[in-house]
């Protein structure tokens, strides 16, 4: 299922094989899923590369992103109609994110992007590693009915991660968050 024509210098950093999904290099969101009222989407352990806007896009009732790995390592041409790549994005809805992986390798867009269409978005033992140059790690939209962190580790290498160089807006329940290893939470 995934876009193979394409050269993907990411792939020496794709993670070992067994995933059950596989997607790379899609235009036009990788996974784009938007379940509605009382339609749930699961995206459980896939891997997801170089797709833009999004990596994983969902919205619905009960969502879950499980068990996944991001990686965001190629730079795309800035004319094109989306140059960013947003790992995750929670456009509406309850969603859950649990035991999930973001490597930005070549960062152009927003880590976790929590949408002000989230009724309840929850996040637990999420890794974020972002190389080079700063990018924000969560994005949590002023019009959030409520978000719950439990678990959000942030590694910036190549560059000085801080809580404001790498959150915007702040989760109403916030938990064990650590950028670098220092814990802001």
């Amino acid at each position: 299922m995934g876009n193979e024509r394409n050269h993907d210098p990411s792939r020496s950093e794709r993670p070992s094989p067994g995933a059950a999904i596989d997607v790379w290099g899609q235009p036009d969101n990788g996974f784009y899923l938007a379940g509605g009222p009382k339609q749930t989407v699961e995206i459980v352990n896939c891997v997801t590369a170089n797709s833009h806007p999004s990596n994983i896009r969902i919205a619905g009732t009960d969502c879950r992103i499980k068990g996944c790995t991001v990686v965001t390592g190629s730079n795309f041409n800035k004319n094109g109609f989306y140059f960013e790549q947003r790992p995750l994005r929670l456009d509406g809805g309850t969603c859950t994110v649990s035991n999930t992986q973001i490597k930005q390798l070549l960062p152009t867009g927003w880590s976790v992007t929590v949408q002000h269409a989230i009724e309840q978005a929850t996040l637990k033992n999420v890794s974020v590693g972002i190389y080079k140059h700063p990018q924000l790690a969560l994005v949590v939209d002023d019009g959030v009915g409520r978000c719950t962190v439990n678990g959000f580790n942030v590694k910036t290498n190549g560059w000085q991660g801080t809580r404001g160089s790498l959150f915007r807006g702040w989760p109403d329940v916030a938990k064990n968050i650590t950028v670098n290893g220092r814990a802001i939470a």
